[in-house]
């Protein structure tokens, strides 16, 4: 057998590999089907509404301490027969760079923390409620220690979130 007919030889031997293997990997067709039932939530924040925290024209920056200016947070939740009594609520979101329990606001070295039934609630918590004795949630400006705020109007923003089974 000469050098030519064993290059041929062997390009026909690996032709039939290439042929077989791409046979043998035939795609397979297989249905799926997806079933769903798409429930409204039995339970509704505020009516959908947003909540507003105003703690007036006349906060002292000297004042400032996560105590002074606690201001009760207007709240309501409306579950239909169908939804448990026993709830989880949260308010949910992004901490402040000195304290992670206290919400971020728009001025730097200021923050707000949250109470529930008068006791410190940490930002993002998860708290186990019942829906026939809702909590009270209050608010409260908390400066960092050793800043220097500036007076003017500040924003923050949380989502008072439910969560149910």
């Amino acid at each position: 057998m000469n050098k030519r007919h064993k290059i041929y030889v062997s390009f026909l031997c690996v032709l039939f590999l290439m042929i077989n293997l791409m046979l043998s990997y035939q795609a397979q067709a297989l249905n799926i089907t997806v079933t769903a039932k798409v429930v409204v939530p039995p339970c509704v924040v505020n009516n959908g509404n947003v909540i507003s925290v105003d703690f007036g024209d006349a906060i002292l920056i000297p004042q400032i301490n996560g105590q002074n200016y606690r201001t009760t947070i207007p709240y309501t939740i409306q579950c239909d027969v169908s939804a448990p009594d026993a709830l989880k609520l949260q308010i949910r979101g992004s901490g402040a760079t000195f304290n992670s329990d206290a919400l971020e606001t728009s001025q730097s070295g200021l923050g707000i923390v949250f109470y529930q039934d008068g006791q410190p609630l940490a930002l993002n918590d998860k708290l186990d409620v019942s829906y026939s004795a809702l909590p009270t949630f209050e608010a409260a400006p908390v400066k960092e220690m050793g800043t220097k705020l500036l007076g003017g109007a500040f924003t923050a923003g949380a989502t008072l979130a439910i969560y149910y089974n």
